[in-house]
């Protein structure tokens, strides 16, 4: 199955082939990153496959043929590529999880992009989008890590609340919780991916993994309310209406929107595998 990385390769340039060093240490970085992406996949979505490698090695070797493409960058930069090669670096270093490194290469990127189109004329528009899109990505990213590890032990409704309404969703007027300022901005960008159906069906993605994590953090909610001895009869039930609130005035609709985004950008729309893995998983 097709997932979200498999997509996010799509934007990379085919000309990864041409002579010289720079370019061969590109052409395996690429090589190895898509091997890490199609690893990554057969986990992600066929967990009963017999793949046992983990795709940390991949995308450890994309990095280090990477590390060594960028130190030639004037040949890069000859051949236009340099843009990709920082933009494929970013990414190698988003899937090792050194986000701060992954926020300056995607920097790096967008500037040798805009180099680019001052100098030749040429907009990569698909790699532009992406390396804006990293950031917020890099914050769902995070928001799911700290979810997971805040929970890992007993916690009362009252801190549950507090930690989703500032790392998830707050509906207080000029309030913004991480996930959802970064789901907004991420929707922003989908109109500027016009000039790519795979780039607009990566940002729905994107945006669907991140109401998955918000799914997950109602999930919390409730269980919170379940665990906490401390709660009275009253206060159980304002607890239990606001996590039910929460899922369906403002969770659905959200996953509604995208839905229909995606059903209308895959073939087949509503029995694309893609559509109803997204469907049931949320």
């Amino acid at each position: 199955m097709k997932s979200m990385t498999r997509f996010m390769l799509l934007w990379l340039t085919a000309t990864l082939l041409l002579p010289g060093c720079a370019m061969r240490h590109l052409d395996l970085a690429q090589q190895a990153f898509n091997e890490g992406a199609t690893i990554e996949n057969q986990q992600r979505f066929s967990p009963q496959s017999d793949v046992f490698v983990s795709p940390t090695l991949s995308y450890a070797s994309a990095y280090r043929y990477i590390g060594k493409a960028v130190k030639k960058r004037s040949t890069l930069q000859k051949h236009n590529l340099l843009g990709n090669a920082f933009a494929l670096q970013a990414l190698c270093e988003w899937k090792l999880n050194d986000y701060e490194s992954a926020k300056r290469s995607a920097r790096r990127a967008l500037q040798a992009l805009k180099s680019l189109e001052s100098r030749q004329g040429i907009r990569m528009s698909r790699d532009e989008t992406l390396m804006k899109a990293l950031p917020d990505i890099l914050v769902l990213d995070q928001v799911r890590s700290d979810l997971f590890a805040f929970h890992m032990g007993l916690v009362n409704f009252e801190a549950a609340k507090q930690q989703y309404q500032e790392q998830i969703f707050n509906k207080t007027d000029g309030a913004s919780a991480n996930l959802e300022a970064a789901l907004y901005n991420l929707q922003q960008l989908e109109p500027a991916a016009g000039v790519s159906a795979e780039m607009e069906t990566y940002l729905v993605l994107v945006q669907l993994a991140g109401l998955k994590t918000w799914a997950k953090g109602i999930d919390f909610l409730r269980e919170s309310i379940t665990e906490d001895r401390s709660l009275t009869a009253e206060s159980r039930r304002i607890a239990t209406d606001f996590f039910l609130q929460e899922r369906q005035q403002y969770l659905a609709p959200r996953k509604a929107v995208l839905l229909a985004e995606l059903s209308a950008l895959l073939p087949g729309g509503t029995g694309h595998e893609l559509y109803r893995f997204w469907d049931s998983a949320l």
